[in-house]
């Protein structure tokens, strides 16, 4: 079966071109190859060490100081709590922690200025030639010359080049991979990194805890003030009304207001009863004065009349004598003494017979001045102490109506002191909460590691594989020899064959010299 022509004239064109750039091709081959095994030699050797850490969330590990106040957070569907601490993992302060435990900047340091190795010194020259404008410049004073940072380089080093940490597709797994230069160093990194998570994550926890018992201890100190105050103003206000047990004192003020107002009642009916008979033996006492008045003494006595008389006409002749003579004469002294005299016989004998007719009145109504008295004194008693007993009732009533200002008053007290007693026992409950979750080693993450990093120091290296280099690199240059020789064909307008004279020219070709070595 003949080929096309076309198909012949490409087979014919790249053939061409490998015999006619063969040696061009075998240059560039052999020395993308040496490049690619140079370059390979100049890359350190790492080794991958991969630590397994199994992530379960504690949602009953949320700190809530009061339940009453606190509003449930639904528990995010989209996002693995895994993921959150493979953000820990890759953060700057992880790998800060990292470079400084194990001195990755030293090593950096001793590499970048005092190189032991082939590789790393022939890595430093290269740098230096590279960065030789850079160098001179800062010689010059053109650019500004400032010490390098290695703990910085260190740890983007770390960052981007020799961790790899993932979370294992619908798992709860994180995959904690270190590339090191040594198998025991990739190793420990990566245990270290996976304790460090753990560490971090029960600080995190309990960082939490102790912000909240400092705080919680600050309001129990506060509540344990408010709750004594409140019981001293208690306490005083109790002391100054005098209140041992209120509804108690109540009823028993109660009860001596209900005994007064019933004394008071007695007292008042007693007074009147009192009053209405001290009235009557008033009346009887006046017809008995009147009744003496008119005894036989004063009205059918004859010898009282007649010593009336002549007392009367010594009188009135003692002032006959005083119109003519002085008050020394003998008939004035005469007549003064004999109505001396008959004064003092009227009197005698007057006496006598008031004497006489008390007796007979005294017999028969003896009792009733002694009880009019009495009666007297009884009334004025009676009136006294119903004017007491109505201070007392005034008293009671008024103490009585300041009960409800009082009960108002202590019902205040005993409410605040309750409020704040209830605080502090609960502020008391979360403190002893939270000083044994301040001790504990919880964690808001249940984490285990599930497979420790472990290399052995005979392992070969992870990278470069020199079982894949040479035979990839290989082929890489041959593919580049190739594309190499292609590129500058294309590029090449000489005429290459007298079909292509005859295609480009329109002319036909008569024959043709072959080269002359």
């Amino acid at each position: 079966m003949e080929q096309s022509p076309e198909k012949n004239r490409i087979l014919y064109h790249i053939l061409y071109v490998i015999f006619r750039r063969k040696i061009l091709l075998a240059t560039i081959c052999f020395i993308s190859f040496v490049l690619i095994i140079f370059f390979t030699f100049l890359t350190t050797p790492t080794w991958e060490a991969t630590t397994k850490i199994f992530i379960r969330a504690h949602p009953q590990q949320q700190l809530i100081l009061f339940k009453d106040l606190a509003t449930p957070v639904p528990k995010t569907s989209t996002v693995n709590p895994a993921s959150n601490l493979v953000q820990m993992l890759i953060s700057q302060e992880m790998a800060q922690e990292i470079v400084e435990k194990f001195m990755l900047d030293e090593r950096l340091r001793k590499k970048t200025e005092e190189p032991e190795k082939l590789r790393d010194v022939i890595k430093q020259f290269l740098i230096g030639v590279i960065t030789y404008p850079i160098t001179l410049a800062k010689k010059i004073g053109i650019l500004e010359d400032e010490p390098v940072n290695f703990f910085a380089g260190a740890v983007e080093e770390l960052m981007e080049d020799a961790q790899d940490i993932e979370l294992e597709e619908d798992t709860d797994v994180i995959n904690l991979s270190i590339w090191e230069h040594s198998p025991g160093i990739s190793s420990n990194i990566a245990n270290h990194m996976a304790q460090l998570l753990i560490e971090k994550s029960t600080e995190f926890e309990q960082s939490n805890a102790s912000s909240a018992h400092e705080f919680t201890r600050m309001q129990l100190t506060s509540a344990e003030t408010a709750l004594a105050n409140a019981e001293a103003e208690l306490l005083r206000f109790k002391e100054k009304n005098k209140i041992i047990s209120f509804e108690e004192q109540k009823k028993a003020k109660l009860d001596e207001l209900h005994m007064v107002e019933t004394e008071f009642i007695n007292v008042k009916t007693e007074l009147v009863h009192t009053q209405a008979k001290l009235n009557e033996m008033g009346k009887e006492i006046a017809a008995q004065k009147k009744l003496l008045i008119e005894s036989p003494m004063f009205a059918n006595n004859s010898v009282m009349k007649d010593m009336v008389t002549v007392l009367n006409n010594a009188e009135i002749q003692l002032s006959g004598e005083l119109e003519k003579y002085h008050e020394s004469s003998k008939t004035v002294r005469t007549l003064r003494a004999q109505i001396a005299e008959s004064k003092e016989k009227i009197e005698k004998d007057l006496k006598a017979i008031m004497q006489s007719e008390n007796a007979t009145l005294q017999s028969i109504h003896s009792d009733l001045p002694k009880e009019y008295v009495q009666l007297v004194v009884d009334a004025a008693s009676l009136a006294a102490r119903k004017d007491v007993l109505q201070k007392e009732i005034d008293r009671i009533k008024a103490e009585a109506v300041s009960f409800s200002v009082k009960e108002a008053e202590l019902e205040r007290f005993n409410r605040r002191v309750e409020t704040n007693k209830k605080l502090y026992q609960n502020l008391l409950d979360k403190y002893s909460e939270l000083e044994v979750q301040k001790a504990s080693q919880m964690s808001g993450y249940d984490l285990k590691i599930i497979d420790k990093a472990f290399v052995p120091d005979d392992e070969n290296p992870d990278w470069p594989k020199w079982i894949l280099v040479i035979p990839l690199g290989f082929m890489g240059s041959l593919l580049l020899s190739f594309g190499a020789i292609f590129f500058i064909e294309y590029w090449n307008e000489s005429f290459k064959s007298p079909n292509e004279i005859e295609e480009r020219l329109a002319l036909r070709v008569l024959c043709t010299v072959q080269d002359i070595k």
